[in-house]
């Protein structure tokens, strides 16, 4: 539902004039309904810079922590509690491979690029881009930790 709600309302703020969207629905609670209206990107936003501000300081625990604020504010978007909750779950049981990934040279500054590429297609609406993007940052991460455990 947000995918689709953003996916029209970036549409309609294409032209030189921008664009006004009016969504008539049965449930104006809903969560996706609720986040497109807002639209989470000051947020996302928000959390990318406190991510940058970690790695700069080379606070590793100020890293892992700003870095799951900023993907749990990008997994909000879907509206699904039931879906949050199993991210968290497997969030939770792989954070120790994340703080590995970020001991890796390089890496954290790496991971900024790519949330800030993440946070572009999410400000544009491009909700495909956007999760081209995630998995391609997450292909990245898996291939750089195989290489460091196989060491």
């Amino acid at each position: 539902t947000f995918q689709l709600l953003a996916q029209v309302s970036g549409r309609a703020g294409r032209g030189p004039r921008g664009g006004r969207v009016l969504v008539q629905t049965f449930h104006p609670g809903h969560p996706s309904v609720k986040a497109a209206a807002a639209h989470a990107f000051p947020s996302i936003a928000e959390a990318a810079r406190a991510c940058r501000t970690a790695t700069r300081c080379g606070d590793l625990a100020a890293r892992l922590e700003t870095n799951r604020i900023f993907h749990e504010r990008l997994h909000s978007l879907a509206g699904s509690g039931p879906l949050s909750r199993l991210i968290d779950l497997l969030w939770d049981s792989t954070e120790a491979y994340r703080a590995l990934y970020y001991a890796l040279p390089g890496e954290a500054a790496e991971a900024d690029r790519a949330h800030d590429a993440i946070v572009a297609a999410v400000g544009a609406h491009d909700v495909d881009a956007a999760v081209r993007l995630q998995d391609a940052h997450r292909d990245r991460a898996l291939a750089l930790l195989r290489v460091a455990l196989a060491a």
